[in-house]
């Protein structure tokens, strides 16, 4: 019998772009879920938005003229 999961939605939206949403769902084991403390799961809540995000959206920084 399959291992029960627990469901972590993730998502991403530009505000600044009309229809840009995106949304997946992480699925992690309940006995690993449960073994863990509050902090541990925030962490881990974190840790996946900021995948998402790294995944999802490019950004970047330079020097254009220094003049």
């Amino acid at each position: 019998m399959p291992e029960d999961m627990v469901r972590i939605k993730t998502g991403v939206s530009l505000s600044f772009v009309s229809g840009t949403a995106r949304e997946d769902v992480i699925e992690i084991p309940r006995s690993e879920w449960d073994a863990m403390t509050p902090e541990q799961r925030e962490q881990r809540l974190e840790s996946i938005a900021k995948e998402m995000l790294d995944n999802e959206v490019n950004a970047w920084a330079y020097v254009e003229d220094e003049g």
